[in-house]
């Protein structure tokens, strides 16, 4: 259906009403007759061939408020897409966006890591920056971390510094301006931050005590403070003003505060029980609210004002919330799971407050509203949306097909439209609207975008090429484009106006940018 058709269809149901023809301008500039009542009069959207697309008896003086459907119906398009990495194997994990450019964050083992001029053996994080078309490389920044540093947190603010969060076991680790200037045990985390040049560091610090610590996510409020959260083993893990003072269990979450200038740890509490509890991501609200998402194997998990305030069993997801600039206290508290094993890696928050909570579970989820209500295979992906107040579900959804599906990440839009990034093995994964309507190998990643209420999709396609695919970071930029990094082993990978135009190595991060085209 051609634009100007769909524009056709629904003023021929307004123009009756608002006397004005089918063919003059855009919805948006429609305007209601003066003492006109609109109430008396209905409008239908009949946008695209699928029935449940169509939006139906609309009251008029709400239709001149839903323009913006046509737009969100969209197809899927790719304004760029890019290999990215070198001879060895390569991850993508976050990625964020700015006026400036795109920023991803990941792991290299690769000598020749673009840009090629700097081979020495690596295993290092690296933060790399492109143009804001993908096409050119701005700058790469290398970091000395630990084996199994697949935990990564990146923010960015509007004067184009990055902040990245991690582990590491390097003494040789870069430190400026540091609240912590030394490694307190085998492995720390870390916070850092980096002049938008890329050409030096702001401030770094280490975070952690005597034994294992990571930072996982990061998120940074307008302000400048830095919220990162993980998981710490230290019994010395430095807390200040915390809820929790002290290790529960043989692993708890935490959640901090680093201030703008990164010399004060302005805040910084434990967050567990006596089991294994895990932040893997972190969010803000609008005032300042601070979320974690994560798994805790906990009974005895601190839970407060919870959808689900009992152990499912195994292991759970949990969602918790802190007051503004405050992790003191909780402001509400909840496990998310069945009896078997479930794990939040993602969260965000809309600018109502409410919390969208994505990753997978092997057994039976909450679910309410939900556009699929029972599990089809091994494991699945969920993606769940808790209310303001954090005391019930406002839709909770399982996501997948007949094999294993996992949820990586999620972002919400102006409009509660939850984007979700993961990967899957299910050959019958839904898709709709699709970019790729066809799994090609033996996983792929996912795009998948919910309508507001969470019982349809607006759009889920497959991404990859004939061997195998994770999504694993997702970011929404300013014009509304997603933007999506991951790994990928395909040399047929979607490639569009590329940086680097082929596969370097066994394993390459990858980026991509999905717009939305017109039919």
């Amino acid at each position: 259906m051609k634009k100007a058709l769909v524009t056709a269809a629904v003023l021929v149901c307004l123009g009756p009403v608002l006397g004005i023809p089918a063919n003059e301008g855009p919805l948006q500039s429609i305007e209601l007759k003066s003492g006109l009542d609109a109430s008396n009069y209905r409008v239908s959207y009949f946008y695209g061939r699928d029935e449940a697309d169509w939006i139906t008896d609309v009251p008029a003086g709400e239709a001149v408020l839903r323009h913006h459907v046509r737009d969100v119906l969209a197809p899927l398009a790719l304004a760029h897409s890019s290999w990215l990495g070198g001879r060895a194997d390569d991850w993508g994990i976050e990625i964020a966006a700015n006026a400036t450019g795109i920023y991803i964050a990941g792991m290299t083992k690769s000598m020749n890591f673009p840009p090629h001029t700097a081979a020495k053996p690596r295993n290092d994080a690296f933060v790399t920056k492109l143009s804001p078309d993908g096409k050119r490389l701005v700058y790469t920044a290398f970091f000395p971390v630990a084996l199994r540093a697949y935990e990564l947190g990146l923010a960015v603010d509007d004067k184009g510094s990055a902040y990245l969060a991690g582990n590491t076991q390097s003494r040789l680790f870069p430190i400026k301006n540091a609240f912590q200037p030394t490694i307190g045990g085998g492995q720390d985390g870390f916070i850092l931050k980096i002049y938008p040049s890329g050409k030096g560091l702001i401030y770094s610090s280490y975070l952690g005590g005597a034994r294992e610590d990571c930072c996982c996510g990061l998120v940074l409020g307008p302000d400048g403070v830095a919220h990162p959260g993980g998981y710490t083993m230290s019994s010395d893990f430095p807390v200040v003003e915390p809820f929790q003072d002290r290790l529960r269990g043989k692993m708890d979450a935490f959640v901090a505060r680093v201030s703008a200038d990164g010399k004060t740890l302005l805040a910084s509490t434990y967050l567990g029980g006596t089991g294994a509890d895990w932040c893997r991501d972190v969010a803000l609200d609008s005032s300042g609210g601070v979320y974690a998402v994560g798994y805790s194997t906990s009974r005895d998990f601190p839970v407060k004002n919870g959808v689900q305030m009992a152990f499912g069993g195994n292991q759970d997801a949990f969602v918790t919330k802190f007051p503004p600039a405050d992790l003191s206290r909780l402001s509400y508290s909840t496990y998310l799971g069945g009896g078997s094993k479930d794990d939040g890696y993602g969260i965000a928050v809309d600018d109502a407050g409410a919390a969208y909570a994505v990753g997978y579970t092997a057994g039976q989820f909450p679910v309410k509203n939900a556009f699929q209500s029972a599990r089809k295979g091994s494991t699945e992906a969920f993606v769940a949306k808790i209310d303001p107040k954090g005391k019930s579900l406002v839709y909770s959804t399982y996501l997948g097909g007949g094999a294993g599906d996992i949820g990586s990440d999620v972002r919400v839009d102006a409009a509660g439209a939850a984007y979700v990034v993961g990967f899957t093995r299910s050959r019958d994964f839904p898709f709709r609207n699709a970019y790729q309507s066809v799994m090609k190998g033996s996983s792929d990643a996912f795009l998948t975008v919910f309508r507001p209420d969470g019982k349809r999709l607006q759009e889920s396609t497959f991404l990859g090429g004939v061997y195998s695919e994770q999504g694993v970071g997702i970011a929404l930029d300013a014009e509304g484009n997603i933007l999506l990094t991951g790994q990928t082993e395909s040399p047929d990978f979607p490639s569009a106006w590329a940086f680097q135009n082929k596969l370097a190595g066994g394993l390459d991060a990858f980026v991509v940018k999905f717009k939305r085209g017109d039919d």
